[in-house]
This record gives structure tokens, C-alpha cells and sequence, in this order.
């Protein structure tokens, strides 16, 4: 008598996690996950959260770059590569990346996509068939429910809700200041969008909500900075970062455990301010003090990824293979992936080997859940 077959969920971790190890894309690793509730509770969430999102134009026989783009996600846990379908996109037609999903921007399409399961969501064009300059989309969207946030102008805010027949403009910055809107932070939970001009200000955007706010206002962050005799200066920022904030010139917004974040980074080498390449500074807003932003060692545990993705926090300690207080971010040049120890102020690879070198990298994280 042949004996009965067992079901799968009783193979051996010995012999099912080496198995799952080797399979080839994280599309697999989610499925497998979706089979039963032991294998679901044996793996962790997805092997690329958080992965580096590596994206490269294939090439046709003649040399000319093809309608698609070769993904791979380099997984920092698991410190391996997997293959992602094809996008069907050059390189440059993906302008962010937010909540799991990539944003697709051509001048003729606005789309949402994830590359892992293939769901899309397509967007409205922005007046003048315009690519947003950053777009962030709120938790879980779908084609049914969704808000998308972006800067659409260099001192415009744009916003469009699922069912709306036109995105919602708004001038963000006063038309009498010469500022560049750098980043946002949409809080779904308020309806408040977190703008960021280049010389490190912020302004709050309020989304109307039902029974919440009749209509959109925006204010800056700290009330009085707009009637500082200063102004033209950061105003706010403890010394010396009053002076450091008008050479930085990558920035970024994000909130971590309700309190409001910046990252500064120096990428120029022709400026008389100069600092070590791998410097960074992360600036904690205080409310009740004044000035109200300064530096600070330590994120409380939490870890921060900034690039061209929507910046994203991590809870250290919840995250396989993710260093506490630090934060990560790639090399422009060769795609390179390094984190920086807020506390020692130095940085290290963080993937070893080097990945190859591609047209664009970012930061993703997997939604399966």
C-alpha cells in the first residue's frame, strides 16, 4: 500500500526555505506565500523589502533603445538579485516610485504600476501633458480608491482623488518668492501635504475632506516665517545649518513616528561651502522651540531610505538585514547602493558586490500584505 501524500505545508523548513531561496522573481515568493498559513507565517513579507530597484533600457539588435526596460531588484535582506517582468517603458519614463508602485510618466500617459504583481492604475494626464517632478500616492490604492499627489510646476502642488475629472492646482509658493518645490509628504490620515522648497522651508497643503475642511488652504509650517525680516535666509535652523541649508542641494521631507523629518545631502563639489561627499544631515522639526529645526543623531530606531523613490521609513528592528538610525541612499553614478550611520557620520556599501551599473535606481518596497 502506497502511503498517503502529505501536503506541502509539512515539508521541512530544512528543505523549503533552501527551495524558496532559488526562486527566480519576487512574484514567486509572493505566491508561494499565498499558499497556506504555515508557509505564510515562515517567510517574511517579501524577499525585497526592501530591494533596490535597478533599471536598465534593453537594447535592440541595431542599438537603438526598445519601448522596454529590463528591472531587477537587488533584495538587501537576502542580499541577492531577482529578475522583474519587463516594463513595457524606457528607463527615463519612470519618475518615482511610491507605496509599491513605480510611477510612469511619458508626456502622453500618467501611470501607476507595480512591478512585482503587474497592477496599474492609470492616472490624468496633468495640464499641458506635463511630467509631475515628484508624485506620492497614498496607502493601498486602487482603481476604484486612490489619491495621488504631485508637484506639478516648480511652485505648484497638484492632486486628483479616484472619480475626479481634472487634477485640483494649487500655488504652493508665493508667486513673489523665486523658489523651486523639491519634495512632499502626503499624511492621509489628515489630509495635509508637507511641500518642501530648496532652500529648505515647508508649506502645508489641506486637502478638503467631508466634514473635516471646506475647502484647500495653505500655510506655512511655522506661521510667522512669512513676516521674518530674514526670510531670505533659512530662518528657523540652529547654527550653522541657517548657512548649510542654502548649499545642500538634495532634500528631502518625512515624517517618522508623527514627527517631521528632513535629510539633507551635499552632491555639489564646485561650491565654497564644502563638506565630505558622504555626508548627510538629518534635521528634526521641534514646534515648541525656536529655532525650531536642528540636527539630530538618531531616527529612535528607525532607518530612512531617500532617492528618487518616495522617502520611506523602517522600523529597524522589524526589517531583516536594516540598520537602526541610518540612512540609505545610492550612488548617482554607479547605481550603488550605501548607508549612512547617523551617529558615526560615515557611510559603507551596503550591498557587496557592487551592482552593475544602470540608467536609474530607487528604493522599493513590497505591499503584498
Amino acid at each position: 500500500m502506497e502511503p498517503p501524500f502529505r501536503p506541502w505545508a509539512d515539508l521541512h523548513a530544512d528543505l523549503f526555505l533552501p527551495i524558496v531561496d532559488r526562486l527566480p522573481s519576487p512574484r514567486d515568493y509572493v505566491s508561494v506565500r499565498a499558499v497556506c498559513t504555515a508557509w505564510r507565517s515562515s517567510l517574511p513579507s517579501g524577499p525585497q523589502s526592501p530591494s533596490l530597484l535597478v533599471l536598465d533600457d534593453l537594447l535592440l539588435h541595431d542599438g537603438i533603445p526598445g519601448r522596454n526596460t529590463h528591472v531587477y531588484a537587488v533584495s538587501l535582506p537576502m542580499q541577492r538579485r531577482f529578475r522583474l517582468t519587463t516594463l513595457p517603458c524606457h528607463s527615463r519614463d519612470i519618475v518615482g516610485c511610491s507605496n509599491g508602485y513605480l510611477t510612469i510618466a511619458d508626456g502622453s500617459r500618467l501611470r501607476i504600476l507595480n512591478p512585482v504583481t503587474g497592477a496599474k492604475i492609470d492616472l490624468l494626464l496633468l495640464p499641458n501633458n506635463k511630467n509631475p517632478l515628484r508624485l506620492v500616492v497614498g496607502p493601498n490604492p486602487r482603481p476604484d480608491d486612490y489619491t495621488a499627489v504631485a508637484i506639478c510646476d516648480v511652485n505648484k502642488v497638484a492632486y486628483v482623488e479616484s472619480g475626479d475629472m481634472e487634477w485640483t492646482i494649487t500655488n504652493v509658493i508665493p508667486v513673489n518668492r523665486t523658489r523651486q518645490l523639491v519634495d512632499l509628504v502626503y499624511n492621509a490620515d489628515r489630509g495635509d501635504v508637507y511641500c518642501l522648497d530648496e532652500r529648505g522651508d515647508v508649506r502645508v497643503l489641506h486637502i478638503p475632506r467631508v466634514g473635516r475642511m471646506p475647502q484647500r488652504t495653505v500655510e506655512p509650517l511655522v506661521a510667522h516665517l512669512d513676516t521674518h525680516p530674514y526670510y531670505h535666509a533659512p530662518a528657523g535652523y540652529a547654527p550653522p545649518y541657517h548657512i548649510v541649508g542654502t548649499q545642500m542641494c538634495f532634500k528631502r521631507v518625512f515624517f517618522c513616528e508623527d514627527t517631521l523629518y528632513q535629510v539633507w545631502k551635499d552632491m555639489r563639489t564646485f561650491m565654497v561651502f564644502r563638506m565630505p561627499l558622504d555626508e548627510i544631515v538629518v534635521l528634526r522639526y521641534y514646534p515648541e522651540r525656536w529655532p525650531c529645526w536642528d540636527a539630530v543623531k538618531d531616527l529612535g530606531g528607525y532607518s530612512v531610505f531617500i532617492g528618487e523613490n518616495n522617502t520611506t521609513v523602517v522600523q529597524a528592528e522589524a526589517a531583516t538585514g536594516i540598520r537602526p538610525n541610518c540612512v540609505y541612499f545610492t550612488d548617482c553614478l554607479l547605481c550603488t547602493p550605501w548607508v549612512f550611520d547617523m551617529s558615526k557620520g560615515t557611510s559603507t556599501q551596503c550591498l557587496l558586490p557592487p551592482t552593475s551599473v544602470g540608467f536609474k535606481t530607487l528604493w522599493y518596497f513590497n505591499s503584498d500584505d
